[in-house]
């Protein structure tokens, strides 16, 4: 009897093991978004400008500038530019003064480089040698070395602009440093 009491025993408990168990779901993970950076922001800057003028003979200028603009998001932004002329190597001229405005489209080639061009209009003042204006178009990269701060290189040019001298080109070299908000 004990025999039957011990089976009976065993056949209760595997049962109930087995009825207990019922049905088994997986545990999904939760679906996380992906986090979208947000580019999109005012900045403001300033830097040094190297001006070639092109008149028979190369001559350059020294120029400062500030820059302010509005990223609309990462590939696309539009920025506002003044540059002064603080000296130049041609006697009583110190540099050309210009008035820009670009559209810039640019790529984030990583998180910190960007490659960008710039299209727009400028004007510019030969410091009292008369002033042109004309379609612009340049090129440049920045790089991030601080979360909202980069620096940057680009050149830029005036495009079939009316000519002061015979042939002054206003070609420029620029550095600086901006800072987004």
């Amino acid at each position: 009897m004990k025999k039957i009491l011990m089976a009976l025993a065993a056949v209760f408990a595997m049962s109930t093991a087995v009825m207990a168990g019922g049905d088994i779901t997986p545990v999904e993970e939760p679906v996380v978004a992906a986090q979208v950076k947000n580019d999109s922001g005012f900045y403001v800057g300033g830097g040094y400008g190297y001006g070639l003028i092109d008149k028979g003979d190369f001559a350059h200028t020294d120029e400062l500038f500030l820059v302010a603009g509005y990223d609309f998001n990462q590939f696309v932004a539009v920025e506002g530019r003044a540059n002064f002329g603080v000296g130049s190597d041609l006697d009583d001229f110190d540099g050309f003064n210009t008035l820009s405005i670009f559209v810039k489209p640019q790529y984030p080639v990583t998180d910190a480089i960007k490659v960008y061009g710039l299209f727009g209009y400028t004007y510019v003042d030969f410091d009292g040698y008369g002033n042109t204006d004309g379609l612009t178009y340049g090129a440049g990269a920045s790089y991030a070395v601080l979360e909202n701060v980069a620096v940057f290189a680009d050149y830029t040019t005036v495009l079939e602009a009316e000519k002061i001298w015979d042939r002054a080109d206003t070609d420029k070299f620029n550095i600086g440093v901006t800072y987004k908000f």
